[in-house]
């Protein structure tokens, strides 16, 4: 599963590139969509799979839930659409590298305003020199 997962995620940037630097980059809305459409449509085949096999789930659709979703959902097509038009103008030596750096900068910052998560000196610092480093490796 791990496997399926891990080439899904590299078709998808691969095809992502592609789509940039073809003719029909003006239109990243249609990659957009057709990405979150396959998507939903992967998932609902492996949900599928795991009912017949008699997998039960406790996800329960609450409001709160469902809020969630669609504000990760939201932010996932805002970053989609972002990192498609970023494509077609910014080499990918140096854009990839730069979102690397920039997701591990938000993900330590929502951890610290969503979970209220305290950050000791030497973590603070050990992430730092790692985006520091992706930083240079992309220069």
């Amino acid at each position: 599963m791990f496997l399926a997962f891990f080439s899904t995620g590299g078709g998808i940037s691969t095809a992502q590139k592609v789509f940039a630097k073809s003719q029909y980059s003006s239109n990243v809305e249609q990659f957009v969509f057709f990405g979150y459409l396959i998507a939903f449509l992967i998932t609902g085949c492996i949900v599928l799979v795991y009912k017949f096999n008699g997998t039960k789930f406790n996800f329960k659709a609450t409001g709160k839930n469902i809020f969630l979703v669609l504000l990760i959902a939201t932010s996932l097509g805002a970053y989609q659409y972002f990192k498609t038009t970023a494509d077609s103008v910014i080499d990918a030596i140096v854009l990839v590298p730069s979102i690397s750096g920039l997701s591990t900068t938000l993900q330590m910052l929502s951890g610290r305003m969503i979970f209220k998560e305290k950050f000791t000196p030497r973590q603070i610092l050990s992430i730092s020199i790692g985006v520091f480093a992706i930083l240079v490796i992309s220069i």
